[in-house]
């Protein structure tokens, strides 16, 4: 199982730019911040990250996950890692 979290600054201005600021991953025994402003578009954390979320023995949980996955939409349009999940679930859902 992978929890997961964005986090970004938010704005008072309408129509402001928003960015994504960190991606929050961890497991059970592990847990990993990654720094979405130095290593937007970076492709060797795109193809780790697609790695691990396309695998089949990968669950990853999100919590109200649809605003994170348009923010990964908007702030990082190289990137590939957000677009398929093998096993995801929103656990919104059962809250």
């Amino acid at each position: 199982m992978i929890g997961m979290d964005s986090e970004w600054r938010p704005t008072v201005k309408p129509f402001a730019d928003q960015r994504l600021a960190i991606f929050q991953l961890s497991s059970e025994t592990d847990a990993y911040v990654i720094d979405l402003v130095a290593l937007a578009n970076n492709q060797l954390l795109d193809a780790k990250l697609t790695e691990i979320f396309t695998d089949e023995r990968s669950l990853c949980l999100g919590f109200a996950f649809g605003s994170d996955t348009s923010m990964f939409k908007e702030s990082l349009p190289r990137m590939n890692f957000f677009k398929k999940f093998a096993r995801f679930l929103d656990v919104q859902t059962y809250w």
